[in-house]
């Protein structure tokens, strides 16, 4: 039958346009899926930028605001989406910005001068507090297929202080996609809906393509070094910025890891910073590269990349070099190498030969003894010298705000607290945390400090989440911990942890050999402080004196006295003359010695000389001091109270002893 014949032929050709039609569509899924996998990316990029990234109209009415806007002028992105460009903009600014648009408009639209296409100005923006902050804009016309502008690209950097991220990620990807119905009857009805499917796909293509043509504009363009590894660390994607830094071809990068690339011979722990990004944290630190000659301070944001089924595949950075920065805030020491001092040659010692370890270390000195600056220095001959050091004064913390000082807090968690803050112990990360004053932290901030210590691992304030961090701890105290622990004011278990391997610093008294090189060099400071174009020199007789004084508040009162008698002097020379308050207490001690040997040779008793020595001992540290009650009571190693309960019985008053003995 002719008519079957045909129907039949019919429906082989059907079957045969379906079977291309699924093909077709196969190839469409695979591309969805690199679609799908590209937005995710471009997303993540656009988050964790620091730039505010906005796209508008040609007539500058905002379209789109990212999130960094909040914490770069201080307004949220539907605020910003009421705005119009021009809004935020001094007038000076606002007047330029519109004759440049103008300009820009004529020349650039017609797309035929490509070097038209961008253009870069700076302006000044209002913030929402009313402060004002200069910014660079860049604007990027955005076309159609047909070429014609449609709207403005822009990326608003803050180059007040000259580092902000020169980038835009503006992704208006929609994704649609529908699954196929199941085979109907009717062949004619499928092919229809498969020919649907299949204009979709195409549209989700061309949506991928100009995606990819804005990340790579924003990869290539950035200031800051972007990366991207994979699970085993390897580099697989670096921008034209991280290859000027670096200096190298992308050849010696791209699959390669970090130690392969750089020949570093002090670890900086980026491979546990890398690793922590593929467990899911993002990870912010600061860490030094050695580049040829030179030492560079990067700042450094690490997230996780993930794929459909929400599993890590690799890691994205994004690196600043904050040299600059880190060089107008970070003090240059110079650390001692020699000491005339048998004791201090020890304490160098010990130092240098703990500092190749992990351990966690105890110095213990006087107040003033220089705990601070030897844990620094510690921290310079550790593999951890090129991450971050940072020192806190416990005692100085207000009980209030010191968990949050040193773990950091969520947003909300108290009031006041407006938006999460690091603690220190993040901002340590792979460096150095010296807890200055230990024997000072509460109880309570004791038992979380232990947590700490035995984990690795923490809460911040208001917060439920571990977060886990490798920092090295360091304590020092002018306390004795041990007496502290019996008194119940310090944790047993606490100080078994912090004292794995204990420094004790020599006050300045036992080591006089060290105070004409000391002087020297805290002079050497001063002369720069104070602006004189010559180094003070201390006259033999002056020295002398200095010598023979005890320095009960250590090297930070000899810094006092030298400052002193070089205001003294006119800014010249010091000499005897010059250092009235040292020969009074020297005079003072003096006098406390002769009254207690004529005491003992009056054979008076023990309370008596005891009362006499205590006396003796609060005058000259009250002179010392100022006649601060306070510090007198922590050089005497005692509380105010005690020490005001002590000179009520010993009939002493403080302004009895200043105006007599001055």
């Amino acid at each position: 039958d002719p008519n079957k014949s045909r129907k039949h032929t019919r429906i082989e050709e059907l079957l045969h346009e379906n079977q291309n039609l699924r093909k077709e569509l196969d190839q469409k899924k695979v591309l969805e899926k690199e679609l799908n996998r590209a937005n995710r990316l471009y997303r993540m990029m656009l988050e964790t930028s620091k730039d505010v990234i906005s796209t508008m109209t040609l007539d500058l009415k905002y379209t789109y605001v990212s999130p960094s806007v909040k914490n770069a002028l201080g307004y949220s992105p539907e605020e910003m989406l009421q705005m119009n460009a021009l809004e935020i903009m001094t007038p000076e600014s606002r007047d330029t910005i519109t004759a440049s648009l103008k300009d820009w408009m004529g020349k650039g639209a017609s797309g035929l001068d490509p070097d038209e296409n961008s253009r870069t100005e700076v302006a000044q923006q209002y913030m929402s507090d009313g402060g004002i902050r200069w910014a660079e804009i860049t604007g990027t016309f955005l076309r159609d297929e047909s070429g014609r502008p449609v709207g403005i690209l822009t990326t608003s950097r803050d180059i007040t202080q000259r580092k902000r991220l020169e980038s835009e990620l503006q992704s208006s990807l929609q994704l649609l996609e529908k699954r196929v119905m199941e085979r109907t009857a009717e062949l004619e009805a499928i092919n229809e809906m498969l020919l649907l499917e299949i204009h979709q796909r195409k549209k989700a293509e061309r949506e991928l393509m100009n995606s990819e043509r804005r990340c790579e504009a924003i990869f290539q363009a950035a200031h800051d070094c972007i990366f991207m590894k994979d699970k085993d660390l390897k580099y697989t994607h670096v921008n034209p910025a991280m290859l000027e830094l670096t200096g190298k071809p992308i050849s010696e990068i791209v699959g390669k890891r970090f130690d392969d690339v750089y020949a570093l011979d002090k670890g900086i722990g980026i491979e546990r910073l890398d690793l922590k990004a593929l467990n899911g944290q993002t990870v912010e630190s600061d860490y030094t590269l050695l580049i040829g000659d030179r030492q560079i301070v990067l700042n450094c944001i690490r997230v996780p990349i993930r794929d459909e089924a929400g599993e890590v595949t690799g890691l994205c950075g994004i690196a600043r070099d904050i040299t600059e920065r880190k060089a107008q805030t970070v003090k240059k020491i110079t650390f001692p190498t020699r000491s005339a001092s048998p004791a201090y040659q020890k304490t160098l010692r010990e130092v240098e030969l703990v500092a190749g370890t992990e351990s966690t270390v105890l110095f213990l000195g006087e107040s003033g003894s220089g705990k601070d600056y030897l844990a620094k220095f510690l921290h310079e001959k550790s593999r951890r010298a090129g991450s971050p050091f940072f020192g806190v004064n416990c005692a100085a913390l207000p009980p209030s705000l010191a968990e949050s000082e040193l773990f950091g807090h969520e947003a909300g968690s108290f009031t006041g607290s407006r938006m999460r803050k690091r603690g220190l112990l993040e901002l340590a990360e792979a460096g150095t945390l010296l807890l200055n004053e230990i024997g000072e932290l509460s109880l309570t901030l004791q038992a979380k400090l232990l947590t700490f210590m035995d984990t690795h691992s923490f809460t911040r304030v208001g917060g439920e989440k571990l977060i886990n961090i490798d920092a090295r701890i360091l304590a020092a105290t002018n306390k004795n911990l041990l007496i502290e622990v019996e008194r119940g004011n310090f944790r047993n278990d606490l100080f078994f942890r912090i004292n794995v391997f204990t420094i004790l610093i020599p006050p300045l008294r036992e080591r006089i050999e060290d105070l004409p090189e000391l002087c020297a060099d805290i002079s050497a400071g001063l002369a720069k402080k104070l602006g004189l174009n010559e180094l003070p020199f201390i006259d033999p007789k002056a020295m002398k004196i200095l010598q023979g004084y005890d320095w009960p508040g250590n090297i930070r009162e000899l810094k006092n006295v030298l400052e002193r008698a070089l205001i003294l002097s006119g800014k010249g020379n010091i000499k005897e003359q010059h250092l009235i308050e040292i020969k009074k207490l020297l005079n003072l001690s003096n006098h406390g010695r002769d009254r207690l040997k004529k005491d003992i040779n009056k054979n008076c008793s023990i309370r008596e000389v005891t009362s006499d020595v205590q006396k003796s001992l609060i005058k000259e540290t009250l002179i010392n001091t100022g006649g601060n009650v306070t510090r007198t009571a922590e050089s005497l190693g005692m509380t105010r109270d005690a020490l005001k309960h002590l000179m009520k019985k010993l009939g002493l008053k403080r302004r009895n002893v200043i105006d007599h003995l001055l």
